[in-house]
């Protein structure tokens, strides 16, 4: 074997051991990356539920009655066109 061929074998080795340590690292690395985008959804979901509890009780504080659950501007409407919902009477109280 002479000093050339032996040189290519040896960059097709740092080639593969190359190739093999980005895999392991990608494989590591993904998980991770998994589970961080994971907890952010969860600390927003729960931000999110925690704004609508301040809200809930922001209302009370005005009002002294929690919201109804349905708020009908004209009861003999069947079709509902002018009706609220309890989310939309505690938006004002959103951050």
């Amino acid at each position: 074997m002479n000093s050339r061929q032996c040189d290519r074998a040896f960059a097709r080795v740092e080639v593969v051991v190359v190739l093999a340590v980005g895999g392991l690292l990608t494989g590591l690395l993904v998980p991770a990356v998994q589970s961080a985008r994971e907890e952010a959804r969860r600390m927003s979901c729960a931000n999110n539920l925690k704004q609508v509890g301040l809200a809930v009780h922001n209302y009370h504080d005005t009002f002294k009655r929690l919201p109804s659950g349905w708020l009908a501007a004209h009861p003999d409407d069947p079709s509902g066109a002018d009706s609220w919902a309890w989310s939309m009477m505690i938006d004002p109280y959103l951050e």
